[in-house]
């Protein structure tokens, strides 16, 4: 979170995902800070916008996103920074390389259908 505060180091802050909506879970906070991939430090914002109560979908559904997921293994975000600097500027000595390493690890852009169709899959 802002202040630094790891969830993951405060147990009696932890949630059991199944007794609980996220709304309960987010409570007055109106935010939660997810951290993915512990090594690299990715963090996601995840925010209630609303909340439908005669809801007839059994799953969450994303509203709107924007542009494409970072490649595996680039170093969380500042790597992710210098990475596309390399590549946004083709006389620099890494481009070439990293342009091969990205296309060999080609990733799809955001495509909210998919996006829905994955949040269904996975059962929530």
């Amino acid at each position: 979170m802002d202040d630094g505060y790891m969830a993951e180091y405060h147990p009696e802050h932890w949630v059991i995902e199944d007794r609980y909506t996220l709304e309960e879970a987010i409570g007055a906070y109106g935010h939660i800070e997810y951290l993915y991939d512990f090594g690299d430090g990715w963090t996601h914002t995840i925010t209630i916008e609303k909340v439908i109560d005669d809801y007839d979908i059994p799953h969450p559904q994303c509203i709107d996103g924007a542009g494409d997921r970072p490649f595996e293994d680039v170093g969380g975000p500042s790597g992710f920074a210098e990475a596309l600097d390399v590549l946004a500027n083709p006389s620099h000595p890494e481009h070439e390389s990293l342009n091969r390493w990205i296309t060999m690890h080609a990733r799809p852009t955001f495509d909210l259908k998919q996006v829905n169709l994955n949040l269904k899959l996975t059962g929530f």
